[in-house]
This record gives structure tokens, C-alpha cells and sequence, in this order.
């Protein structure tokens, strides 16, 4: 009988978070001359958020829809919380 994968997603996520605080605080550093030099993150998220939703109008796709697209392929189910 075949070995069948199941996925963690509590795992997952964390070691998304620990990757997503080291690439961004890298990339605050190669931005030195971009952003203050006193920076809690904030300045940071701000210059990443333009710089995505640059990037992904250039790509012709929005954040909202390649979410839910990976939404349903992990099989998430939204509890009908509004933001």
C-alpha cells in the first residue's frame, strides 16, 4: 500500500513566518538608502506592499484572487469572518 502525505499547516506556517522575517529584514538592509534608518518593519511593509501590487498588475493578477486559488488547492474553508 502506498505511503499517503498528509499536510501540516500549523508547521508550515510557522516556518513561512520564520523565512518571510528573515527575507524581509534582508531586504530592509539592501534598502538601507531607501528607508529610514530607524525602522521597526513598518516602513518596509509599506515600500513592499507598493512594490507587489506593482508587481502583480504587471503579472495581470490581483492578491485576492491568487489567495483564494491557493485557498482551495489547501483545501482551507473560510469561516465568513469579514475584514
Amino acid at each position: 500500500m502506498p505511503a499517503v502525505r498528509e499536510r501540516k499547516t500549523a508547521g508550515d506556517l510557522l516556518l513561512i513566518c520564520q523565512m518571510l522575517a528573515g527575507c524581509s529584514t534582508t531586504a530592509s538592509a539592501l534598502l538601507t538608502n531607501a528607508l529610514p534608518l530607524q525602522d521597526d518593519g513598518t516602513h518596509f511593509l509599506i515600500w513592499f506592499m507598493n512594490w507587489l501590487e506593482g508587481y502583480l498588475e504587471q503579472k495581470g493578477v490581483s492578491y485576492e484572487d491568487i489567495t483564494e486559488s491557493k485557498r482551495l488547492k489547501l483545501g482551507m474553508v473560510t469561516l465568513g469572518v469579514a475584514a
